[in-house]
């Protein structure tokens, strides 16, 4: 990752963050909930081949379990040290080599039913009502 500073032409300075693209044919998504007590749902997997660019695969069957066990531990230690409440997800790459990055979390996913973090919970045998109302209660409960 570089930083990029003064970047533009205008005579306006515009900081950019510059990241190195990671070849990969996977995306591996974790959604971790809680705070006191934290769950690590399902792992979502989407394709990343630009035939078919964010395709879902609805578990994570196709990743072998050691990235499977390294991404779940990850998203977790990253929504502990963050000291996260409610849902959080963490997105990694698989590069073709079999390299895991992680790319991102985000610290309020979208909560939709087609949404990883929502199908993910669906997989682990929550209702979608049930996992929305944790979700926006948690907070008020432990805090």
């Amino acid at each position: 990752m570089d930083f990029v500073g003064d970047y533009g032409g205008d005579g306006d300075a515009h900081d950019l963050l510059v990241e190195e693209y990671i070849p990969g044919t996977q995306e591996v998504c974790i959604s971790v909930v809680g705070h006191n007590r934290v769950n690590v749902l399902p792992p979502i997997v989407k394709t990343r081949d630009f035939a078919n660019l964010g395709k879902t695969e609805r578990s994570g069957d196709n990743v072998c379990s050691e990235v499977v066990a390294y991404c779940e531990e990850s998203a977790r230690a990253i929504h502990e040290v963050g000291s996260c409440y409610g849902v959080t997800k963490t997105d990694f790459i698989v590069s073709v080599e079999g390299e895991v990055f992680a790319v991102e979390t985000d610290a309020q996913p979208a909560l939709g039913r087609q949404r990883s973090s929502a199908v993910a919970a669906a997989i682990a045998g929550f209702e979608y009502k049930d996992f929305v109302e944790s979700v926006i209660e948690e907070p008020c409960r432990d805090g």
